[in-house]
């Protein structure tokens, strides 16, 4: 809580415009409201209230801990590794000229766009593409916010697909729009189907032709569709073999004249490396209706330096520029040449990927083994993986009885079904077997009250499902994050087994 004895007669009014401040000045980024301090739409009022909840509402204090220390499987930070030696190299070498001292220039230095115009073209986008499609940002999410302010007008909708990156799902409202979501299935191996995504983009603008904000000049519409390839957080990729349902896709936004968004910051932690995630960009088409993200905060060791690249018609480019000319004038040069940097398709830069990845991919399998064998039990992990897996656990466990135990699985929860990760470092968890059980005082009835009772002993933290989007009262749904040391997981997952399981045969 702030301190009101320091509180200036200036800050008093700000405080007085800004009362979330009084609460979060020094914790959790507020996720704000609507221009003119209008709450959000209902479903992403659920989105705020999940977050609000697992940063502000799940500590009580009847709580008694049994840890010191927070035990969190929420991190969004991916495994500490040592960064992407191309990176570091661009670093050291531009450190070591005179060109730091100069402001970059606006449009992104030329040379950087040449040789990150080349590898997008290796990997599938269009020949056609040149300097001006391709802009600067300080990370995704700051392309993604700039690129909110120049498409989104008052009543304007921009399409999830959910689950998805909750903190994304804020900044349209904040611009003035509004925030729906395509709710995907098991049933379609949740991914996008096509028939319904077109269906709910027509549902929304007929509901948008008799919208509060119509104007003669503006009828709100939807403007644009959001997702993840790989998915956060499902960890679901779209490769080769979905190329049929992707172009239906793009066939389907640009019909409904919907601009597709393409968030490829994943695409370089895919497990199967011979089948990566295929940019919807590099699809037979009208390109300039997509507009492709990509950054090194994921996978290159380089998530404190926050650079990205936004990838589209050069209009929209210039439109992005624009805004972020007037917040900070221009990107950094040094996140330039790191981008262009990692981004290359010379022989010595394919070498480095392949060497660097080799290692990273295989401590993400080994920590997904790990979730899976704890979570799910050691059967369901694919044979030639199981002995490690198991070595793993044993080393931990403190005694053979406790890592038989670990092997098992726990009793009733399991991972999503249909949803074991392709990419990524998440996994989304299926608690539905605990609702309506009780223990300690706390029922469990959904992801809020799950990740209340998680916490009451050993400080365990959950992201509840209902901040990433997720909105079927039939499940109770949490996302675990397994990108930490390997004894640091085991450990927190053998605390969530135990607190699962307690609540499990709990009377």
């Amino acid at each position: 809580m702030y301190r009101e004895e320091h509180r200036s007669a200036a800050t008093e009014r700000i405080c007085r415009f800004h009362k979330e401040l009084l609460e979060n000045a020094v914790t959790f980024t507020d996720c704000g409201c609507r221009p003119g301090g209008a709450p959000f739409h209902p479903d992403l009022l659920r989105v705020k209230t999940g977050y609000d909840f697992f940063e502000n509402g799940i500590k009580d204090p009847s709580d008694v801990y049994l840890t010191e220390n927070e035990n969190s499987l929420a991190t969004g930070n991916p495994l500490y590794l040592p960064m992407y030696p191309p990176a570091r190299e661009a670093i050291r070498n531009t450190c070591d000229t005179r060109e730091m001292s100069k402001y970059p220039l606006r449009n992104g230095d030329p040379a950087c766009k040449d040789g990150i115009l080349s590898y997008l073209k290796g990997i599938g986008f269009s020949e056609a593409l040149h300097e001006e499609n391709v802009g600067f940002a300080f990370s995704t999410t700051h392309a993604f916010a700039a690129l909110m302010k120049l498409i989104v007008q008052p009543g304007d909708v921009v399409l999830f697909a959910a689950p998805t990156y909750g903190i994304f799902a804020f900044i349209p409202e904040r611009e003035g729009g509004r925030t729906e979501f395509l709710q995907l299935s098991e049933s379609d191996g949740w991914q996008v189907n096509p028939a319904a995504l077109r269906e709910r983009i027509r549902e929304l603008n007929r509901e948008l032709a008799h919208a509060p904000e119509k104007t003669d000049a503006h009828t709100p519409c939807v403007v644009a569709f959001f997702q993840s390839n790989p998915c956060n957080p499902t960890g679901r990729v779209m490769g080769n073999a979905d190329r049929p349902r992707m172009q239906e896709i793009l066939n389907v936004c640009r019909a409904e004249g919907v601009l597709y968004i393409d968030d490829l910051i994943y695409r370089d932690l895919g497990y199967d490396r011979e089948n990566p995630a295929v940019p919807m960009a590099s699809l037979d088409g009208d390109h300039s209706n997509v507009v492709s993200l990509l950054g090194i905060s994921k996978a290159y060791g380089a998530a404190g330096l926050r650079a990205g690249i936004l990838v589209a018609d050069e209009i929209i480019i210039a439109g992005v520029r624009n805004y972020i000319a007037w917040d900070t004038d221009s990107t950094s040069y040094l996140n330039m040449k790191v981008l262009a940097a990692v981004y290359s398709n010379t022989p010595a830069a394919e070498r480095a990927y392949a060497y660097y990845f080799s290692h990273v991919m295989r401590e993400y399998q080994d920590r997904l083994n790990l979730v899976r064998c704890i979570i799910d039990g050691l059967r369901t992990i694919p044979e030639p993986e199981r002995e490690k897996t198991r070595r793993m656990i044993s080393s931990a466990a403190g005694s053979p009885e406790a890592a038989e135990k670990l092997m098992q699985g726990t009793k009733g929860v399991q991972i999503l079904p249909g949803c074991v990760p392709e990419a990524g470092f998440f996994v989304l968890l299926d608690f539905h077997q605990l609702a309506g059980k009780s223990c300690d005082g706390i029922t469990v009835t959904d992801d809020l009250s799950l990740i209340r009772y998680l916490y009451h002993r050993y400080r365990l933290k959950l992201l509840p499902g209902c901040s990433i989007g997720m909105q079927n009262p039939e499940r109770i749904v949490a996302r675990v994050s397994f990108s930490m040391e390997t004894g640091e997981l085991i450990e927190r997952l053998a605390m969530l087994k135990e607190e699962a399981e307690r609540l499990y045969d709990c009377e």
